[in-house]
């Protein structure tokens, strides 16, 4: 690509909203941590949530990737950054969050996260890694 396109490009870090996943007032109302789970910083993982029941179900999850996962999500779509410095993997099963996504008159998944969890989004601006293109020009032939 970057020979065909002449392309030039760097990263760098420019300010996003995002939201902080924080500890909620009252404090987390997690499931008990995974005892004995030992995982490979690189363990297997789901790219979003499995849904059940609409409900969505994250197994041995770390909450530093079950914030990752509500970025990706219709109604988020922001990167959520973990901020709230909770070790351990955890059973997460978020109840009706699946049927939350689709009914506009139901509770947000940010009130369920808060209500179920014990965490809270809240808005702020931080730093995300972006791609930069410099330079690209039409490709050249085969």
């Amino acid at each position: 690509m970057a020979k065909r396109f002449k392309l030039a490009l760097h990263r760098e870090a420019k300010l996003f909203p995002v939201y902080e996943l924080i500890v909620a007032k009252h404090g987390p109302k997690l499931p008990a941590p995974k005892a004995g789970v030992e995982l490979a910083p690189y363990h297997a993982v789901e790219s979003l949530p499995r849904v059940e029941n609409g409900s969505f179900v994250l197994q041995e999850t770390s909450i530093t990737e079950f914030a990752e996962k509500l970025s990706l999500l219709r109604g988020i779509e922001r990167p959520v950054l973990d901020r709230t410095e909770i070790q351990g993997f955890f059973d997460i099963t978020l109840q009706s969050a699946a049927s939350a996504i689709l009914d506009q008159d139901g509770p947000t998944l940010f009130a369920l996260v808060e209500e179920q969890l014990g965490l809270k989004l809240v808005p702020a601006k931080a730093p995300v890694e972006v791609l930069v293109i410099d330079h690209a020009e039409k490709p050249s032939g085969n």
